[in-house]
């Protein structure tokens, strides 16, 4: 019986801290092209995720205010600041610049 109160306890703090979340999603693309496979990190902090091979991505943060960084490989990153409450779901979508630079 102890274990299965712990049980119902910890799937309680679980469903708490994911309904605490708010969800940002959107595309990466770079001339109206996908960007396959770039990353999207919260600056100053420890989250982030990659985007798929068709550049749309989705990264679950806690309220707050941050600011998200996309970047990929041969273009120059881009920045935005965001403000999530509980329960938001954001649509954020990135434009990247090409880096006609060489090293």
């Amino acid at each position: 019986m102890k274990k299965l109160i712990c049980f119902m306890y910890l799937v309680g703090i679980m469903s708490y801290a994911q309904d605490n979340d708010g969800l940002i999603s959107g595309t990466i693309s770079s001339n109206a092209e996908a960007v396959p496979f770039a990353s999207v990190y919260v600056k100053k902090g420890n989250s982030g995720t990659n985007a798929s091979e068709n550049g749309i991505y989705s990264l679950a943060l806690p309220s707050g205010e941050y600011t998200l960084i996309a970047q990929s490989q041969g273009y120059f990153q881009a920045e935005k600041k965001i403000v999530i409450v509980v329960g938001q779901k954001l649509t954020l979508d990135f434009d990247l610049e090409i880096n006609n630079e060489r090293l």
